[in-house]
């Protein structure tokens, strides 16, 4: 029932119906590129009932373990997980990600130690974080991230799509639009907002700093809903199995 997803999110996506296709599709072409050659096992963190991935990238690994606490989203995705074929799948309920890095209790970092050759994929879930933890413990979340989860990506092919910011209006963009490093703050208004009428308010989902700035980048347009619109950004890298 909260702002990161929950119930309310899976009546808004019932109710999307081609609203969501063009970022579905650009998102598909950015996965295809990144997940080329890919290790056929992957860790899934956060992706609720996987609306936004294809059917085409969920089928191509032979093994997925999806940590996901919605119950709901749990079902649905595992029911569709089943039909592609998957010829392994591991749906986990317990939070490795936002409570075990604020708190420094076993999370992630564990599991992707006990998995050194599966690709990873963070399913629009960075964003989110900042919706379930108060900003003292967000901090640590941060802090826990960046020493426990980035040293362990490293070597490994993995991605991330998250909410960069959201606002009333629509960024304007070709799909998927690529960067060499991450846009600056102060050169997101200019590049993606320059058109709209009057004044922009954005919402920083504060995901700065999660990933190495001079990595390749790109961003995306998720139509939300009427007058909920978000600009996606995506980074990854392949490792040493992908090449």
């Amino acid at each position: 029932m909260n702002r990161a997803g929950g119930f309310f999110y899976h009546l808004r996506a019932r109710a999307a119906g081609a609203r969501w296709q063009p970022f579905r599709d650009a998102l598909g072409e950015w996965l295809r590129g990144a997940f080329v050659n890919a290790p056929t096992s992957l860790v899934l963190v956060g992706p609720s009932a996987a609306y936004c991935l294809e059917d085409a990238f969920l089928s191509r690994f032979q093994s997925i373990t999806v940590f996901e606490p919605d119950p709901v989203a749990r079902f649905l995705l595992g029911r569709r997980v089943r039909r592609l074929g998957v010829r392994r799948l591991e749906l986990v309920h317990a939070d490795h990600l936002v409570e075990p890095l604020s708190s420094g209790g076993r999370g992630l970092d564990a599991v992707l130690d006990e998995r050194p050759d599966d690709a990873v994929l963070f399913s629009n879930v960075l964003g989110q974080v900042r919706f379930l933890l108060p900003e003292e413990r967000l901090d640590k979340w941060q802090r826990g991230w960046t020493e426990r989860i980035v040293p362990r990506l490293r070597g490994r092919t993995w991605a991330s799509f998250h909410d960069r910011v959201s606002a009333s209006v629509a960024p304007e963009l070709t799909m998927p639009y690529r960067a060499p490093a991450r846009v600056s703050d102060p050169d997101l208004g200019p590049l993606f907002y320059a058109n709209a009428s009057g004044r922009v308010e954005l919402l920083d989902h504060l995901t700065a700093g999660l990933f190495p700035r001079d990595l390749p980048y790109a961003y995306l347009h998720w139509a939300l809903g009427p007058g909920a619109h978000h600009l996606v950004e995506a980074v990854g890298e392949r490792g040493r199995a992908a090449k």
